[in-house]
């Protein structure tokens, strides 16, 4: 989990300590809801403490009501968060965060899914025909354990079946470099 935004809080947690005049105790108890839920959610403030995100125009006062949470499963990869200066917009008092995360995307692949109507479903018959003949099969069933045996051995015959003679599909037309005709 990521969070970043202008939480418009102050705390001697990130603020710097000289900015004490925001310290009043109503804007300490402000930021407690949002240490409360930090800790809730088990995030770590990813920009350094006492790092100003913001540069007031009217005081020329550097405070920090800008912050960044992660969890942590992304402070691991985390190779930096920092903020910058030089990058700041004309007319505004935020400055930029950059945030580097050392991840490789993850890749997906898609499992080889059945050809219904690409097989010869007269030959997916006598395989099967063949292969369930070949069961030990009593009339009656007399116990549960008995019946979840024989689902099982059924599933694994029809599965080989499936297997053995229904063709496979191409990769799936939205997924890139499958199924398109250029």
């Amino acid at each position: 989990m990521l969070w970043v935004r202008d939480f418009n809080l102050h705390h001697p947690m990130w603020d710097e300590d000289c900015n004490t005049q925001f310290f009043m105790q109503a804007n300490l108890d402000k930021a407690q809801c949002l240490i409360d839920a930090v800790a809730e959610l088990n995030l770590q403030m990813a920009l350094p403490k006492s790092l100003p995100t913001l540069h007031a125009m009217s005081s020329g006062n550097y405070t920090r009501p800008n912050n960044v949470f992660v969890s942590s499963s992304l402070s691991a990869p985390m190779v930096y968060c920092n903020m910058v200066p030089d990058e700041r917009p004309a007319r505004s008092d935020h400055m930029p965060i950059v945030m580097v995360l050392n991840m490789a995307p993850t890749t997906q692949t898609e499992k080889p899914r059945a050809n219904y109507r690409a097989a010869d479903l007269e030959a997916v018959r006598v395989e099967l025909a063949v292969q369930l003949e070949g069961l030990d099969v009593l009339e009656d069933i007399g116990t549960t354990a008995e019946f979840d045996t024989r689902l099982h051995m059924f599933t694994h015959v029809l599965l080989e079946t499936i297997d053995a003679k229904v063709p496979n599909r191409g990769p799936h037309p939205t997924i890139r470099g499958g199924g398109h005709k250029s």
